[in-house]
């Protein structure tokens, strides 16, 4: 591959206009590359861009089976340089490469092996791009053994990420408990995640849908209207 296609412009652009600029946390990483595929960005920050290169190889090559020319090319390509409008050329030591079909599939089988954390605790998983969800069914008056449970498997989640050299984000993690809507509420309102309390929260996102503790999407639909009605404001 010629060594023009390996190379990117990553500008961060602010998620919000009411955001903080000088966070770059609170930033989209868009990459121009100079080929025809235009511009994209990718929200799962902390895992798309965090991807330990010799792991990620390691991984592919050990549990996928990936060699020869292949496994090459991989490594070939996931040396991409990357600059911005003021900085010098910089080769990524981490991360996958973004604008292709390649990107995503190598950030799901990077993050693959953590179910195993997950069912060591016999508990249900579910991936979504960047976002692991976890669930766990129990009775009522097992609502302290259950929230030691998810305590544990989030600790050891936590533990796997560390050593693959990710990083939970604490501030975006939710609990949501589910129940009948004719039924009271478990005593459950919080969990510990080492020295963050995460409290339950109201209603939770699912693939962009949000869903409240009785699976009702009312605050879905009351979103789509004010979104609806905003848009119709605009251009009327």
């Amino acid at each position: 591959m010629p060594t023009l296609f390996k190379e990117a412009v990553l500008n961060p652009i602010i998620m919000k206009d009411s955001l903080d600029h000088e966070i770059y946390q609170k930033c989209r990483p868009i990459s121009n590359r100079r080929y025809g595929e235009g511009s994209s960005f990718s929200p799962h920050f902390s895992a798309c861009y965090t991807v330990d290169r010799q792991v990620l190889l390691t991984r592919v090559k050990c549990y996928y089976g990936v060699k020869g020319n292949s496994l090459a090319w991989m490594a070939h390509i996931s040396q991409i340089g990357s600059k911005n409008g003021c900085s010098s050329k910089h080769k990524l030591a981490c991360g996958v490469p973004q604008r292709s079909v390649l990107g995503p599939t190598l950030n799901s089988i990077y993050m693959a092996l953590i179910a195993n954390a997950i069912q060591h605790h016999e508990m249900v998983y579910h991936f979504c791009a960047n976002d692991t969800h976890i669930y766990v069914s129990s009775n009522p008056a097992d609502s302290s053994r259950s929230k030691s449970s998810i305590e544990r498997c989030i600790q050891d989640v936590q533990q796997w990420m560390v050593v693959n050299r990710l990083k939970l984000n604490g501030d975006k993690t939710q609990l949501l408990v589910l129940t009948a809507c004719y039924r009271p509420p478990p005593p459950l309102d919080s969990i510990l995640i080492r020295t963050d309390v995460i409290k339950t929260a109201k209603s939770a996102k699912n693939t962009g849908v949000s869903l409240d503790s009785v699976l009702a999407i009312d605050i879905q639909v009351n979103n789509i209207c004010k979104i609806a009605f905003f848009l119709h404001r605009n251009n009327s």
